[in-house]
């Protein structure tokens, strides 16, 4: 009880101003955090970052996490791709090769920094703000905690967790992050039948709504979708939302929307 009133793990990750999308100056590089679980959320992971409309005016520049579970007695560790040729399982190497393929063909806007921590879920979260605020980052992006399964005998859809404790890592970097963090829930491929994995066609449309709620996250979300309309295959549609006489909302927030 003493340690924990002397000693804060979360301390060095508060920040008296967050990063964020919304004051990042236009046209200029975005910094981006991309956790993965699987070759699953590096490929949704792909396809977001396509509709993001990464360009040479605005390149991205992605330190992308892949999330091993420690178990056991071991000691957690934390790898560098770039100064360390060597994997942790099969599925690292799979997605270091997905990163390296989906880089060379966007080398002009898009810089993929390729990392793996393997450590307890309970301190999972304490890696990603790590990472991100290390590297100045203005947005983590988290997978869902449950993924999609599609029985194709049946046309029937179903959920299941990727794995215990990704919603606690989901809520503990919420709760301590240095920047804007989004969770990436995908319910189907974002890409159509036949294409790469994350490449957006020009000549596929994509429509996409936006609810307007009010406050801060909203207007994160909002420059968001500033940025994918920008895209020539995305078309936009933003829903605001309005209590009846303004119940309930703070003036100072209402005009800042």
């Amino acid at each position: 009880p003493i340690i924990s009133l002397l000693y804060d793990p979360n301390r060095p990750y508060m920040t008296n101003k967050k990063r964020t999308i919304q004051h990042t100056v236009q046209d200029s590089e975005i910094r981006i955090v991309g956790c993965v679980y699987d070759q699953e959320s590096m490929s949704n992971l792909f396809s977001f970052m396509d509709i993001l409309n990464p360009s040479t005016s605005s390149p991205f520049t992605v330190f992308a996490l892949y999330l091993v579970e420690l178990i056991g007695r071991a000691s957690p560790v934390f790898i560098d791709h770039s100064k360390q040729d060597e994997y942790w399982d099969s599925t690292n190497e799979a997605i270091h090769n997905a990163i390296n393929h989906y880089q060379e063909a966007r080398s002009d806007y898009v810089s993929i920094h390729f990392y793996t921590s393997v450590t307890p879920q309970r301190t999972m979260y304490q890696d990603i703000c790590e990472l991100a605020l290390v590297n100045k980052v203005a947005f983590i992006i988290l997978p869902f905690h449950k993924k999609c399964l599609d029985d194709t005998s049946t046309s029937a859809r179903s959920t299941a967790l990727i794995r215990p404790g990704v919603q606690s890592t989901n809520t503990n970097t919420l709760a301590h992050a240095p920047c804007s963090v989004g969770i990436l829930v995908c319910k189907s491929a974002l890409t159509g039948a036949g294409a790469i994995p994350g490449r957006v066609s020009h000549h596929m449309g994509r429509q996409f709504a936006m609810l307007f709620m009010g406050g801060p996250d909203a207007r994160e979300a909002l420059s968001f979708a500033d940025r994918m309309v920008a895209h020539p295959a995305v078309s936009l549609i933003v829903i605001r939302f309005l209590a009846s006489e303004y119940r309930g909302d703070v003036e100072s927030e209402r005009k800042l929307d």
